[in-house]
């Protein structure tokens, strides 16, 4: 038998996840000798030390080597300037299709995933400290484990929808009660799971929520299916007297009320994209049409 060509060890990057993979025993050899004598892989599109990266193996499922970038990484806006700086603590495990909520200068992650394995676990990053922390959480009912689900904080708690188990994606609703300075062994963060009023979205992950006033803005999404196209709003805690922003029929009417915006012509299969609310706009960047990866940028008018 021939040796396979080299073409066929260097798959490359699996986009969006910033997973690369190689198969065989001879791309996994292959692979540590070029980071132990290059330091860096495909030039500078993943830039490695020995403690950046996690190397784990699937030796019992699928024979391929991953690598999942899990230090902390930021960039500043005042110098443009990417850091790599060290934290302490109670590090998370590498995962991709997580959550990172900002509440008190804290960082919440929730959920996520490596390979084959979901997550259900809570972890804390102090940003003045940069000490990692598992906060405690408060016994009873809590959210399946998941990745690809949106979160947003509101008035003191963390707010978790949908996301996909592995299994089947999920349209369930849950809050993370942070408020008070939680975590702590005498006052333990808690989740609740919370009934919406209203036709809700279908199941879906790899959508995304955005905070507006008090109305939780969710675009697009996939359910391993279908591809959407459709933007949903949820009322946070709505005021009568105050109108929202958000073309949706009973965004201000109802508590915890589901309405879908009206379509705005053309409309856009997207998932797996971001999207930033800047003043009257949310721009939404990047992610997949359902045919292919895109780079193209839209705005959806919230007046």
């Amino acid at each position: 038998m021939s040796r396979p060509p080299l073409a066929r060890l260097c798959i490359g990057v699996k986009p969006p996840f910033g997973a690369l993979f190689l198969r065989g025993l001879c791309g996994r050899i292959l692979l540590l000798w070029w980071i132990l004598r290059h330091g860096s892989l495909v030039g500078a599109m993943i830039k490695t030390a020995r403690r950046t990266f996690i190397v784990s193996t699937l030796v019992s499922i699928v024979p391929n080597l991953f690598l999942y970038l899990y230090q902390l990484i930021f960039i500043s806006t005042e110098t443009m300037q990417w850091t790599h700086p060290d934290t302490v603590g109670d590090l998370p495990p590498p995962c991709r299709a997580h959550t990172t909520t900002l509440y008190d200068r804290k960082l919440l992650i929730f959920g996520g995933g490596l390979a084959s394995h979901y997550f259900d676990a809570v972890y804390l990053l102090d940003t003045t400290t940069r000490r990692w922390s598992r906060p405690n959480i408060a016994p009873g009912p809590s959210p399946a484990a998941r990745r690809a689900h949106s979160a947003v904080f509101y008035k003191g708690k963390i707010w978790v929808f949908g996301g996909g188990t592995g299994l089947t994606a999920l349209n369930d609703l849950w809050t993370l009660d942070v408020a008070g300075n939680a975590g702590s062994s005498s006052r333990p963060m808690k989740w609740t799971e919370l009934p919406t009023y209203g036709k809700k979205p279908t199941p879906r992950g790899y959508h995304t929520a955005n905070l507006v006033g008090n109305i939780m803005v969710v675009i697009g999404g996939s359910d391993g299916k279908e591809s959407f196209t459709d933007v949903w709003c949820l009322n946070l805690g709505g005021s009568l007297l105050v109108p929202s922003l958000v073309p949706c029929l009973w965004s201000f009417l109802d508590t915890l009320a589901w309405s879908l915006a009206k379509p705005q012509q053309p409309v856009f299969k997207r998932l797996a994209h971001t999207s930033t609310q800047v003043g009257s706009y949310i721009f939404i960047m990047g992610g997949h049409n359902a045919s292919e990866y895109v780079s193209d940028l839209l705005l959806y008018n919230l007046g």
